[in-house]
């Protein structure tokens, strides 16, 4: 883990260094404090100190400080200087600058620790269960005497427990102690009680080794401890040493932070304004949500009151829960489906009859809740992710035409007549036979279908001409309430129709009795042969659930600049539908439609979900009566309006096959399988096609064989004044500044991404340069051996020629040609350009895009070595550039590559890694100029011998003539030693390549570099350029 570098902020205080003594063996640590008074003590230490202070820094400065390394301690704080806003500005808006620091960074995201407070809590609510009657007194006492303290730590918390985008742990010591370190802490959830100062460092540092050790399988891998609020005292008998005490409760994933409530942050600041904007968003869907609920209810076949039971508790339970203000909960139309064709599933099975169909609903939420509770809980939500776009839509565009064509005989009047559930393709056949059957149902269902696109079409056409303001939320309010409209329209239309006629005559089908309120609310009735029968059909139940609910919330979120936290929002659905089983609701999940219209409403927060479960609550209590008169037809215009929109467009398909025909063939392939077969199917087709790419393309990566490129920047002459006067300007290149070209790695061979009449010049003949353009794991690995084993047998030759060498000698994989077919003549012009290519010598990986190494491909590594060897018949050196983690340099030198050694015999490294200003001149000792002479010998010197610790010393006497001998058989002269040391010293800045600051005006300081990589490793380079040139063997081939 040597070299991995830990950022702390507030380096100066006591906890902090203490925490750099102990971890500067282990990291490369860098302290910002606000006074140079500091940096003596970091020093010591053994910190690199650097001048930031935490209340005058940009965030921007922050990002800059934080580039690159793979930790940030938290440690700053006022102290109690400077009162109640020096408190708030450091321990609260400080820490609040660095989360947002980290969250702006690209790629990798380091790991935060954040060194917080005991008891920190929101002291308004009952004090935790834990605590003893001693804890509540000292907290009481605690918050009376530092209350500003707590609240700035209480705030900062808060901001952080809502961050997803990176790793991070808040430790929370009791009060701190100048002791000396006792080596046990109790750690989890404690009471109060104090700490050492030294085991708050050793707990902090034994968090770091938890995060950033080489368990670790790649950067995206969050920590276990990510998430937890981890309390640390002492003397409570339940003591244990430190990275015990800190491995078990980041085992037991014990926090002392509630994050389970997202609500608080925002609840506390609830206004008169957002309570307008909640009120008005949330009766907008509530009047759309009504007609749209039991309109789906007739999808589920089931009895049109348990849409609005699942519509009231989806809304209602979400706002305790959610991280999205816009998502709205309830009955969806794909989800609604798959519950009927479940119901279906059970009541074809034996037994499953005795089961109605609001029960076998009921179960099914409780199981598909209890999946999806326990996947948020144990915060894997990150499997969803392994299924892609297409995937989803294509399983969408399956249902939504599975649906809209299954409500088409009820619009016309004749759904009794055939079977509504069967495959796609056999409803829309049977629909056309049974035309001549259409009765005056279609006179309701037909014209409220028309009217809903006419009106769409007016209404968007309006809104997007009008300039006025009002107008325009007028005319999106409309369009939101057409749905709402158009029922009230053709009930009062049914009304009048059908008022003087007999129930049992009437020419049109109704909804009739609707039950008024929670009549079936109970207990719900789970016996174990029904969960039975409902488990083989849970994993398609449970995708939807998952899939369409976290796609919803990630695109409102990055439409509305804020973020959800996935498992969070999984928590939410599993609550949700557990809860909803004591109603008797079926399955509910997110809803697109409805979502848009509420954050289109201007909802405010997620409260909005209760005014909506209110309008809910009064249709089912005040217009049961009314909704006797709904015509049938209706409810299935509805739901063909609102499906339809669920159709991928051919806007969409037409992006997927510009982006990834594959997948563009995958959402037809998914699409067809849904029409044809079963929407189950379609799912499970779609769902296993996108996974069989993904592991394709991980198992049959590209990679390539690279040539050199050299190019130069193109800088343009600024006019001169005269000519800028004059208007002309002469348009030749700039002679200044100077910058010399540049070597880039290109593929041999075109790839259609580059210039095609762009010459790449091969590698010096036995020298072969390839790329990984995928990680390097088992799946890939020996189809990444054989491409280079192959490409060296088509442009090197064996070193052993088997011409000559009699039949009975030749290996049985290479017996050569057959007796008779030998020719005796001379060699041909293809047999004369194989004798003429060279033996391979070098191979340089390019492991810039290898982003995981693992065992396998490490062995298959090693055997590609040994092979090119016993081909070559002498050492094939391998090189590695821009090795990205320490985790594929361990395992590199695992397998004996890196040092030059261990193979067929001792190399003699060929040049150093390149260098950068490291800025320590000012702290140089003459020792560690001394050891910087060794570092830096082998980049003037490219054949010195290899680094050690050198025999004499130049303040130590040695004989003239040892030294003359000693130099010449090194290959190194003291005096040109010497002069070389002093050019680099009066270089200046290193400005990129081979341009160094004395060569550009302005930057002319001299300056003291150091290697940037261990020169231990002579095989593992920097970059590119120079493990081609150390395979080489010069710098200019």
């Amino acid at each position: 883990m040597s070299g991995q570098r830990i950022v702390v902020v507030g380096g100066s205080g006591k906890v902090a260094l203490r925490f750099t003594q102990l971890a500067r063996t282990t990291y490369t640590i860098s302290s910002l404090v606000r006074n140079e008074s500091h940096f003596g003590a970091i020093q010591g230490a053994g910190g690199t100190p650097r001048l930031l202070s935490i209340e005058d820094a940009t965030v921007g400065d922050l990002k800059s400080e934080f580039d690159g390394a793979r930790g940030v301690l938290f440690a700053a704080g006022a102290g109690g200087k400077g009162g109640k806003d020096r408190t708030r500005k450091v321990d609260e808006e400080g820490a609040i600058k660095v989360f947002d620091a980290i969250e702006q960074l690209t790629g990798a995201k380091p790991y935060l620790v954040l060194v917080g407070a005991l008891d920190t809590r929101d002291t308004s609510k009952s004090p935790p269960a834990h605590y003893t009657r001693e804890d509540i007194e000292g907290s009481k006492r605690a918050h009376e005497a530092i209350g500003a303290y707590y609240d700035a730590k209480l705030a900062a918390d808060q901001n952080l427990s809502r961050r997803t985008s990176f790793p991070w742990t808040i430790l929370r010591p009791g009060h701190l102690l100048d002791e000396e370190p006792k080596g046990t802490v109790t750690a989890g959830k404690t009471g109060m009680g104090g700490v050492t100062r030294g085991d708050v460092a050793s707990s902090i540092l034994a968090l770091f080794n938890l995060a950033l050790s080489p368990s670790t399988t790649s950067d995206a891998d969050k920590p276990k401890a990510s998430g937890l609020a981890i309390d640390v005292v002492q003397g409570k008998g339940t003591d244990k040493p430190v990275e015990e005490a800190i491995g078990e409760a980041v085992e037991r994933g014990e926090s002392s932070l509630d994050s389970k409530a997202p609500e608080t942050p925002w609840i506390l600041h609830y206004n008169l304004r957002w309570l307008f904007g909640d009120l008005v968003a949330g009766i907008t869907v509530g009047l759309v949500l009504v007609p749209q609920a039991m309109s789906y209810a007739r999808i589920a076949t089931l009895p049109l009151e348990y849409g609005l039971y699942s519509s009231f508790v989806g809304v209602m339970i979400y706002a305790l829960f959610a991280t999205s203000k816009d998502v709205t909960i309830g009955p969806v139309a794909v989800m609604s489906l798959e519950v009927a064709r479940v119901i279906s599933h059970v009541h074809s099975t034996s037994g499953g009859a005795q089961y109605s169909a609001p029960e076998i609903a009921t179960a099914l939420a409780f199981l598909c809740g209890l999946i999806v509770l326990g996947i948020g809980l144990l915060r894997i939500g990150w499997l969803i992710e392994f299924i892609p776009s297409p995937a989803i839509s294509a399983f969408m565009t399956g249902s939504a035409l599975n649906i809209a064509v299954g409500q088409l005989p009820s619009l016309m009047g004749y759904s009794s007549k055939l079977n509504t559930r069967s495959e796609t393709y056999k409803v829309i056949i049977n629909s056309l036979k049974h035309l001549p059957d259409t009765k005056l149902d279609a006179a309701f269902g037909l014209s409220g279908l028309a009217f809903l696109y006419i009106v769409r079409y007016v209404i968007q056409r309006t809104e997007r001409r009008a300039r006025n303001p009002s107008v325009k939320r007028i005319a999106f309010f409309a369009l939101t309430l057409r749905t709402a409209f158009v029922i009230v329209i053709l009930t009062v239309a049914s009304w009048v129709f059908l008022r003087r006629k007999d129930p049992q005559d009437f020419p049109i089908s109704v909804l009739k009795d609707v039950p008024s309120g929670f009549q079936h609310m109970g207990q719900p009735k789970l016996p174990t042969d029904l969960l039975s029968k409902i488990a083989p059909q849970l994993p398609v139940s449970t995708i939807i659930l998952l899939l369409e609910h976290i796609a919803i919330a990630k695109s409102f979120g990055r439409v509305n600049n804020y973020k959800i936290d996935p498992n969070q929002e999984l928590i939410a659905i599993g609550v949700s539908n557990l809860v909803g089983t004591v109603f008797n609701a079926y399955p509910a999940t997110g809803s697109f439609s409805r979502s848009a219209i509420k954050a289109k409403a201007g909802v405010r927060t997620p409260l909005a979900g209760w005014f909506t479960g209110v309008c809910v609550v009064v249709a089912l209590y005040a217009l049961t009566s009314a909704f006797y008169w709904i015509p049938s037809a209706a409810l299935s215009a509805v739901i063909i309006h609102a499906v339809l929109d669920l159709i991928a467009s051919p806007k969409q398909v037409y992006a997927f096959w510009k982006v990834s025909p594959i997948e563009a063939v995958i959402f037809f392939i998914a699409v067809f399988v849904s029409v044809f077969a079963t929407i189950e199917i379609g799912i499970y087709t779609s769902v296993g096609a996108s996974v069989a790419l993904l592991l394709f393309r991980i198992a049959r990566p590209r990679g390539a064989f690279l040539g050199r490129v050299r190019i130069r920047p193109d800088v343009q002459l600024p006019p001169s004044r005269d000519e800028q006067e004059e208007g002309t300007s002469s348009g030749m290149l700039s002679p200044y500044p100077v910058l010399p070209g540049r070597d880039v790695y290109l593929p041999l061979l075109p790839d259609g991404v580059r210039n095609p009449l762009v010459q790449v010049e091969a590698p010096p003949p036995g020298v072969i340069v390839f790329r990984f353009e995928e990680s390097f794991l088992y799946p890939n690995a020996a189809y990444y051996a054989d491409m280079i084993v192959e490409y060296a047998h088509k442009h090197t030759r064996p070193n052993d020629q088997l011409d000559n060498v009699r039949a009975g000698d030749r290996p049985w994989n290479n017996p050569g040609a057959l007796p008779w077919r030998r020719r005796k003549a001379a060699s041909t012009p293809e047999e004369q350009a194989a004798a003429d290519k060279p033996i391979l010598r070098a191979v340089v990986f390019d492991m810039s895009s290898c982003s995981n190494i693992d065992t396998t491909s490490v062995q298959n590594l090693v055997d590609l070595k040994r092979t090119l060897e016993r081909y070559a018949g002498d050492q094939v050196q391998f090189h590695f550039a821009t090795i990205l983690s320490p985790f594929i340099k361990r395992a590199l030198l695992a397998g004996g590559f890196g040092t030059g050694k261990g193979w067929s015999g001792p190399e003699r490294p060929l040049e150093i890694a390149p260098v950068v200003q490291a800025g320590m001149e000012p702290v140089m000792t003459e020792h560690a100029k001394r050891l910087q002479r060794l570092h830096f010998q082998r980049r003037f010197f490219p054949g010195s011998p290899m680094s050690g610790t050198p025999r004499k010393l130049a303040d130590e006497k040695e004989d003239e003539g040892v030294r003359e001998a000693r130099e010449e058989r090194e290959g190194v002269r003291h005096e040109d030693l010497e002069a070389a040391l002093a050019e680099v010293g009066q270089q200046g800045m290193h400005l990129g390549g081979s341009v160094w600051g004395h060569q550009v005006p302005g930057h002319e300081e001299p300056n003291v570099e150091q290697p940037v990589l261990s020169t231990s490793f002579p095989r593992f380079h920097l970059d590119l350029t120079s493990a081609v040139s150390a395979a080489v063997g010069r710098d200019d081939w």
